[in-house]
């Protein structure tokens, strides 16, 4: 049966706040990590604002596969108010896996390893931000895949904390 006239615009109006969410998370990331950035010509990104965005983009695949009857039938405001509280818990997993992994809490083979944690003294969360990097490129594409990961799987991070719990239970 094809979609009724309403389910379409409703459909139009979803992918719409969809986008807009999309700019809006973009802009504020943009305006608050750019006092992180670091001041030499290589490096004008953190590697936060790359893992804020894997998470988006996690968020957002994972939302292009669902059935969207059920959220199809809600007001656009609660529909915009749906996407941002999801993009938001996405990219918190994401950093809570980026500081899991740099910790050593989470890590192995297949997990990212930092240099700027053990060798450098804290001082502050801003030099903390920009001394704590991904070891190589490697690292780097190891943190791009779990932040998407972390945003695509809602039940992912939820399930680490999980067994990080019961493993200091055990």
């Amino acid at each position: 049966m094809p979609p009724t006239e309403g389910t379409v615009s409703r459909i139009r109006i979803l992918i719409a706040v969809l986008i807009a969410t999309i700019l809006i998370a973009s802009l504020i990331a943009t305006h608050y990590l750019r006092p992180i950035a670091v001041n030499d010509s290589e490096n004008k990104l953190p590697i936060f604002w790359f893992v804020y965005l894997a998470a988006l983009l996690g968020s957002v695949v994972n939302e292009s596969q669902r059935n969207h009857e059920q959220i199809s039938m809600l007001k656009w405001h609660l529909i915009a108010v749906f996407i941002s509280w999801k993009v938001l818990i996405a990219m918190t997993f994401a950093v809570f896996l980026y500081v899991a992994c740099a910790s050593g809490i989470v890590g192995g083979e297949l997990f990212p390893q930092f240099q700027g944690v053990k060798e450098v003294s804290y001082t502050h969360m801003i030099e903390f931000i920009r001394a704590c990097k991904p070891a190589t490129d490697q690292d780097v594409a190891k943190v791009l895949v779990w932040s998407f990961v972390a945003g695509y799987s809602e039940r992912f991070v939820p399930n680490i904390i999980h067994g990080i719990r019961m493993k200091e239970a055990a």
